[in-house]
């Protein structure tokens, strides 16, 4: 079955505001100073990067845009150069129906916000909202796995420093530590004047 360019053009929305939403959840997450998964850092983190989706509220109708394109603005301009607004036949004469599609030969309706807009514009936040919180937990859970392989590497090498080295970006304003003498991993955020 083939994939309709308006699906599409929904998972390209979706995909974006997944990179939006791992973003954030990278910031957040390491805003703290847990090392390794903590349920409460997480859910903070999730919660945070639903909160910074509530400014991409403009962008309610994104979602429909092939609909609104197709339906509307395509439509209407049939409409006005004596087309069917549905099909785009042209042999279509006022007050009669279009011989290729059926259809009545009747101005498009204006385009509205409905119900059904606001339920897939929750639908597609919530799904990338879903995909950028998990990508972004397993993007500083593997980041973390690394730090330790490395530490391990730092003390089986003999040496009996400290190790420390930044976060993977997005939160490379974070540092991973590991202290030698309380043989603890931390992570601290580092603040940039």
């Amino acid at each position: 079955m083939p994939i309709s360019l308006a699906n599409l053009f929904r998972a390209v929305v979706v995909c974006l505001l997944a990179v939006h939403v791992f973003y954030m959840y990278s910031i957040a997450r390491a805003m703290h100073s847990d090392f390794g998964f903590d349920p409460g850092t997480s859910l903070l983190a999730a919660v945070f990067s639903l909160v910074m989706l509530v400014p991409l509220i403009w962008a309610v109708t994104l979602p429909e845009w092939p609909e609104v394109y197709a339906r509307h603005v395509r439509a209407r301009r049939w409409f006005r150069n004596g087309r069917c607004a549905t099909c785009g036949y042209r042999h279509v004469t006022q007050h009669s129906v279009c011989s290729e599609c059926g259809s009545a030969y009747v101005a498009p309706p204006p385009y509205v916000v409905s119900w059904q807009t606001v339920r897939m514009f929750a639908i597609v936040n919530l799904l990338a909202w879903a995909l950028g919180s998990v990508a972004g937990e397993v993007w500083a859970s593997d980041d973390e796995r690394d730090f330790v392989r490395e530490v391990g590497a730092h003390v089986q090498a003999g040496n009996d420093n400290n190790y420390s080295r930044s976060r993977r970006w997005p939160a490379s304003s974070s540092t991973l530590v590991y202290d030698v003498d309380q043989q603890e991993f931390t992570a601290t955020r580092t603040y940039q004047q």
